[in-house]
């Protein structure tokens, strides 16, 4: 069921019709993250949703990073913005940093489940900023198991 506000049209929510189930043993009833949804509430701008679902099955906007250099994802975020500001409303999957940053949305992390994040809690954002705030230690890190596996 996908609910909506004749007033402001966006997709509110989603919620999995349990007793509509045929079996929680196949897909995608099986994977973790759908046994355990009743319902999954949206933004009415933007919704991230990060991690591993297991499928490689597509989303609304799946990965639009993948073919985005990080000035393009950041071009992104001001072509979003536009069109948020004429109604629209983005359910993104993505692993960027540079576009879950947009303000004012709503972040889900898979894990078992759907997850509430803020931004600075994705790990995400602390991988890449650990990376960036400490560039030699982490290369000296992960280039000195190298050294070991020789």
């Amino acid at each position: 069921m996908i609910g909506s506000n004749s007033v402001g049209r966006y997709i509110r929510y989603i919620e999995l019709n349990r007793d509509k189930v045929p079996s929680f043993t196949e897909y995608p009833f099986n994977l973790p993250a759908i046994k355990s949804l009743d319902t999954l509430s949206f933004h009415p701008k933007v919704t991230f949703i990060v991690g591993e679902n297991g499928t490689g099955k597509s989303t609304i906007l799946d990965e639009p990073e993948a073919a985005l250099s990080p000035s393009r994802q950041m071009s992104m975020i001001t072509r979003m913005h536009q069109l948020i500001e004429e109604g629209s409303q983005f359910i993104i999957a993505t692993h960027s940093p540079i576009i879950m940053a947009y303000p004012h949305s709503l972040i889900y992390q898979i894990e078992e489940g759907f997850e509430h994040v803020t931004y600075e809690k994705t790990e995400h954002y602390q991988v890449m900023r650990a990376f960036v705030n400490n560039t030699q230690k982490m290369l000296k890190l992960l280039l000195e198991d190298d050294k070991d596996d020789s």
